[in-house]
């Protein structure tokens, strides 16, 4: 068995197309749903793409942050975003084979409710930690709500997103 941690390898143009189109639609379901407080598709894209791609959906959340970043303008928040993503990604690809519907709502829903606290990280630089953690404590009850969010899209949208996904790359695992 190889470690999910050696080199990503070359990306094929289909890589490339569909890391592409997991970064524009992570974009464009922030986007839609931006007027739901701290409920995303992103999370449930970037557990279904790490599960297919491993590493190298990197790219694809790279590329959505910087998008982001594009679209809403530079702030505190963008430093989050070149971090707390990658987290998720990267929590997901040595455990991508687990397929229990059920382990991936608890893990999805766990981030959704420590991703305050993973925010609140440069804020301990900008105001010590008293500052942070008040600023994360403030937070709370919208990591609530990220945490139902993504524990629901997770349990009830994983399944069906990561064939997709395993369909479009043409690796059906």
């Amino acid at each position: 068995m190889s470690s999910p941690w050696k080199r990503a390898g070359k990306l094929s143009p289909r890589d490339i197309a569909c890391l592409g189109l997991l970064a524009a639609m992570m974009v464009s379901g922030q986007v839609a749903m931006a007027s739901i407080p701290n409920i995303e598709p992103v999370s449930l894209i970037i557990i279904a793409g790490s599960m297919v791609f491993g590493r190298k959906m990197l790219l694809a959340v790279y590329a959505f942050a910087a998008a982001e970043i594009f679209i809403y303008g530079p702030g505190l928040w963008a430093v989050n975003y070149l971090y707390v993503w990658a987290v998720l990604c990267l929590v997901t690809v040595p455990l991508r084979n687990i397929k229990g519907r059920l382990f991936w709502a608890v893990v999805s829903g766990f981030y959704g409710l420590f991703f305050g606290l993973l925010c609140a990280i440069p804020y301990i630089f900008i105001s010590g930690i008293a500052g942070a953690v008040g600023w994360y404590i403030k937070g709370i009850p919208f990591d609530i709500l990220h945490c139902g969010g993504n524990f629901a899209m997770a349990f009830f949208l994983l399944p069906a997103c990561r064939r997709l996904l395993e369909r479009l790359r043409g690796s059906e695992n």
